[in-house]
């Protein structure tokens, strides 16, 4: 209601158009924050955050074609976003553009080489790849970076696992299980792991 009333008097303030916008993205209205964005877009063609939020929702109705588009213009404005690039890699993954999201998270790394974010990505790309080496050694990585983050012990247990490395995927299991003890996902592995090491 306060963005209605900011346009009511302010009809060409670009910002209150994008905050409306974000606003109807919380709430899952994305065709609603589309239409927003390209108001805000329209008034202030420079507008960075626009076209990311913009490429955020068409990714959010899987239109990954326009969410690439928007994040292209976003980085052409500002070409030090790591965000940017993440949100591109993610939307070129879910396109199976593996080896394209590879090189955006890689940027991101570029922008920001302790990006835990970028790393779990790229992690994840190089699972879906086949490169469960490669997917370890960033997840080890965010691991020295964010010691306490149960997630990146559950992924690097999977990729593990997939090694049939069943003692190390156990304890990256059980460090999961101790920074996240309601993980039902690490609890469940960890019981299959322990029927491949025959510990009933």
């Amino acid at each position: 209601e306060y963005f209605n009333i900011v346009l009511r008097f302010k009809p060409h303030l670009a910002e209150a158009y994008f905050y409306r916008g974000v606003a109807k993205h919380q709430l899952e209205d994305f065709r609603g924050a589309i239409t927003d964005y390209n108001t805000a877009i329209e008034i202030k063609p420079f507008y960075p955050q626009a076209y990311t939020y913009r490429g955020m929702a068409y990714h959010n109705l899987k239109n990954y074609k326009k969410a690439i588009a928007d994040y292209n213009r976003a980085l052409e404005f500002d070409p030090e976003n790591e965000n940017i690039y993440n949100n591109r890699g993610i939307a070129k993954l879910s396109q199976k553009d593996i080896q394209g999201a590879i090189e955006d998270y890689n940027m991101a790394l570029k922008v920001n080489p302790k990006s835990t974010y970028a790393l779990m990505n790229r992690s994840n790309a190089k699972i879906v790849s086949g490169d469960i080496k490669g997917a370890i050694k960033d997840l080890s990585e965010v691991i020295l970076i964010r010691p306490h983050y149960a997630g990146a012990y559950l992924n690097r247990g999977l990729a593990r696992f997939e090694m049939e490395d069943y003692a190390s995927a156990l304890r990256d299991y059980d460090q999961c299980i101790k920074f996240d003890s309601k993980n039902a996902l690490a609890f469940n592995n960890r019981g299959i792991v322990k029927q491949k090491l025959e510990d009933y």
